[in-house]
């Protein structure tokens, strides 16, 4: 009932509330009125930007006793809330824009009458920040998925009248990277019990699909949020200090050194006369910014300058009216923007200090590179296919390219070393920009003439058809071109527009068109469909049996009313005849199944099984063909059943044998006759054929490094009517012949079995490579971009080759997100809500998946310059 009663609660308050409102922290108190009366307070934090919708009216606290059984639920009504104050302590740093902090604190006196196990009390709710860096929900790895619980345990009446401890103050709203954090995180407790302070994991709460205690009742002890590597419970913040609180005192201490957003969890133990009361928790939400300055030195010049010893210095600093340069040879000065001669080649750290002497000052020194580099670089034109992969070579003289800046097709992309693989339709000009491992650039240009594929358009006539029949094969004809059809065995000519072939089963056909010229060639293909027919021919089988001295020989002879039918008869995959009749001899008691597959014209056919049973009165015996897959010993046993005495003359033993089983040394094919003398003068002459297998095959394919998409023909030799069996199938047009064709898109090691008629097998393998270009490696992204309008590096977008689908999220430092896409060709302006964003550092997120499906995860910052 009480279940169910929640579930209308549930119902009727479900309209009332939203899904989701980012709570940033809170605590839950209480204060002993009396031994069954207490006033309690909740404090609710939550972010003034990102939280959906307003504090809970009315927050809703369950009442547990101290054995985890609901009890009641208290309904608090909501009262007006504030908005923190941002603060920094420090007078040469500026607060953080955009970080804002709003708390409630909910309070009512409740009766709980005296028990004997304590009372729990619990306001959960969903759901904490998205942007959260350092957590995630303790079932799912989403942050923003992860609720909050907080609670307190009051301990029973008879053993402690008590009031647990109240923080003093809530920590600041905003914390600066890199700079030191010293908050007291003390508390106060009205009973003056002791105190001891240390970190904990915050608990976990509610999700999204009920986000208030109504449906879901979640009954204590809690789960906890799991910490998102490499963040853990001894380091929250990361950073060159871990955060940590003094036990004693309850100073909470930290030098973060990451911009965003952590969730941070506080205890509080209180005991009396050395013996433990309960534990009083508190989470929040530390903003770490990278806190602006009122002063700051910054200036542009050169990275590395080559042959040039003359170096301009363009100040950047903000909040200063005086500077004092030192150029790192020596040289000093104090003029706004310098321009400095050096006199030698060399690494100089220049360094500029804003305000020198003055209590905000700021200082910051770059490395120049003064180099003497005579690098020459030149670039052949080149001429080259549509869609065919071609290399780039830049020339080198007096000196190493360790790098290319290339811009192809509208694309930038870096490749280290001089040469680059390309692919391009149509014609067009390519800069680059080659660097010495001096680090001194060198652009230039070069030509890229494309030439035309000759067309191909590969049809059938008819494409569906029976086992058999003839296909006309085509592509358009042009009198300079040449073709070649595949698979090659099964079509004639395989060297012209138009050819023909007789399928047996559904097949791809392959045609290659090349333009001799230019030596451009292109590959179509068209898939016939072989269809099963069935043909009914009428087919009856007549049975005779003759038997002599245990020898019974069985006739079987098939007609039919139509002439012209030819016949095969089989015993498993073994022909034994193709006659319209076959004998099969039986020298003991058995059953064979004989498969007689008839046809007419080659096309269709009837299959007919007879299954007859040798059945003797007198003398029987078993004799059979060996076969085997390698040499070793072979126990023979012919079984005789007979009520006379006999002997056994084997034809390698010179004295007969009075058993009817020997064991023999296979070593090379041999046939092994035999000869039964009975007691009554009978005799009995046979043979057997003992075969070794000769199998061993090797794999081949006509390429092994091709580019994704290529159609590779293997062969698996040699034949000798072995059936065979490639792998992977799905790649291959028919994995059932001894030279398919594949069509290859990532590298692939290629396997194939061979089996003879006896059911040995061999198998043998073919590694095709791929070479992919699109990777770690060739993956660009930006690591900072100026949107000012000059033409110049105004955008902020990832590149690369073969890309086939991206998703790029970027943030601001307080997790806002100011840009995303999933289109390709997609980029970023320096946008936000309209407006060019201010000059900072973003963090981005991103995922590219590479055609051939490599996917490839990144993340990392963007500075944006102004």
């Amino acid at each position: 009932m009480l279940r169910y009663a929640l579930f209308i609660l549930f119902l009727l308050t479900l309209n009332n509330f939203s899904h989701g409102t980012h709570i940033v922290g809170g605590e839950l108190n209480y204060r002993l009125i009396n031994d069954s009366t207490y006033q309690l307070s909740l404090k609710v934090y939550r972010d003034c930007f990102l939280g959906v919708p307003l504090f809970d009216n009315p927050a809703f606290i369950n009442v547990f006793d101290g054995n985890n059984e609901y009890i009641t639920r208290i309904n608090i009504p909501r009262p007006a809330w504030d908005t923190l104050p941002v603060i920094i302590n420090d007078s040469c740093l500026v607060a953080p824009p955009n970080v804002c902090v709003e708390g409630i604190n909910y309070n009512i006196t409740v009766r709980l009458p005296v028990n004997q196990t304590g009372y729990q009390l619990a306001y959960q709710r969903c759901c904490r920040n998205a942007t959260i860096l350092n957590a995630w929900d303790d079932a799912v790895n989403m942050p923003d998925s992860s609720g909050a619980t907080y609670n307190c345990f009051i301990p029973p009446v008879n053993q402690f009248r008590n009031s647990n401890p109240v923080f003093t103050n809530f920590p600041p709203v905003a914390i600066c990277a890199n700079r030191l954090l010293d908050f007291d995180h003390s508390a106060t407790d009205a009973d003056g019990d002791s105190l001891v302070y240390k970190l904990c994991t915050p608990f976990d709460g509610l999700t999204a699909g009920a986000p208030i205690i109504s449906l879901l009742l979640e009954f204590p002890p809690y789960d906890t949020i799991r910490w998102r590597p490499p963040y853990s419970l001894t380091d929250m913040l990361g950073g060159p200090q871990p955060l940590s609180i003094d036990a004693k005192t309850g100073k909470l201490t930290a030098i973060p050194g990451t911009v965003g957003q952590f969730v941070v969890g506080i205890c509080v133990e209180e005991y009396r006369k050395g013996q433990f009361l309960s534990t009083t928790r508190r989470d929040f939400q530390f903003n770490v910014a990278d806190c602006a300055t009122r002063v700051r030195a910054l200036y542009n010049s050169v990275d590395t300058s080559c042959n040039n010893k003359t170096i301009p210095f363009s100040n950047q600093s903000f909040g200063a009216s005086s500077f004092s340069w030192n150029f790192g040879d020596g040289n000093f000065s104090n003029v706004a923007n310098p321009t400095h001669t050096y006199t030698d080649y060399g690494v100089y750290n220049v360094m500029l200090i804003a305000n020198p002497g003055a209590a905000c000052a700021d200082t910051f020194v770059k490395r120049i590179y003064i180099t003497q580099d005579n690098l020459i670089v030149s670039a052949d034109d080149i001429t080259a296919c549509s869609s065919e992969n071609f290399v780039i070579q830049l020339n080198a003289q007096n000196g190493t390219i360790s790098k290319v800046t290339w811009l192809i097709d509208g694309v930038q992309v870096t490749r280290s070393g001089s040469s680059i693989t390309v692919q391009l339709t149509q014609s067009q000009q390519i800069s680059y920009t080659a660097f010495s491992s001096q680090g001194c650039s060198y652009p230039g240009v070069l030509n890229v003439n494309i030439l035309p594929l000759p067309q191909a358009d590969a049809s059938a006539s008819p494409q569906k058809v029976l086992p058999g029949q003839t296909v006309s094969l085509s592509t358009p004809f042009f009198q300079s071109y040449q073709y070649l059809w595949s698979p090659g065995v099964l079509v004639s000519p395989s060297n012209q527009a138009q050819a023909t072939s007789n399928p047996l089963t559904s097949q791809w056909y392959f045609v290659q068109v090349t333009d001799p010229v230019t030596g451009c060639k292109v590959v179509d293909s068209v898939f016939v469909e072989v269809i099963p027919c069935e043909d009914t021919l009428d087919i009856s089988v007549q049975t005779s049996v003759t038997e002599q001295c245990g020898i019974q020989n069985v006739f079987l002879a098939a007609t039919s009313p139509l002439s012209g039918v030819d016949y095969q008869w089989y015993n498993g995959n073994a022909l034994l005849s193709d006659k319209d009749t076959v004998e099969v001899e039986f020298n003991s008691p058995a059953t064979i199944r004989l498969i007689l597959i008839a046809s007419k014209d080659g096309l269709c056919s009837d299959t007919i099984i007879v299954d007859y049973t040798a059945v003797f009165e007198g003398t029987s015996y078993f004799a059979q063909d060996y076969f085997l897959c390698s040499d070793s010993l072979l126990l023979i046993d012919l079984n005789i059943q007979t009520d006379q005495t006999f002997e056994v003359f084997w034809s390698h033993l010179a004295q007969p044998e009075q058993s009817d089983n020997i064991i023999f040394q296979v070593s090379s094919d041999t046939v092994l006759s035999f000869r039964i003398v009975l007691s009554d003068g009978c005799i009995i002459e046979d043979e057997m054929v003992i075969q070794i297998s000769d199998i061993d095959i090797s794999a081949s394919a006509d390429q092994n490094v091709v580019q994704p998409g290529t159609i590779v023909q293997l062969e698996a030799f040699p034949d000798n009517d072995y059936t065979f069996i490639w792998q992977p199938a799905s790649v291959i047009n028919n994995p059932l012949i001894a030279d398919p064709l594949a069509s290859v898109q990532t590298t692939t090691l290629f396997f194939v079995t061979a089996t003879d008629t006896f059911g040995c097998t061999d198998t043998a393998s073919v590694l095709v490579e791929v070479e992919d270009i699109c990777d770690e490696t060739t993956l660009f992204i930006p690591s900072a971009f100026s949107p000012n309008g000059d033409g110049k590096n105004d955008i902020w977008r990832i590149r690369g080759l073969s890309i086939e689908a991206i998703n790029v999220i970027v943030y601001n430092r307080w997790g806002e997100k100011v840009f995303e896409t999933s289109n390709v060709n997609d980029f970023w302006d320096g946008s936000y809500n309209g407006k060019i964003a201010e000059g900072s550092v973003f963090g981005y997120y991103a995922e590219v998946w590479c055609k051939g499906g490599l996917r490839i995860k990144r993340k990392g910052n963007v500075t944006l310059l102004r």
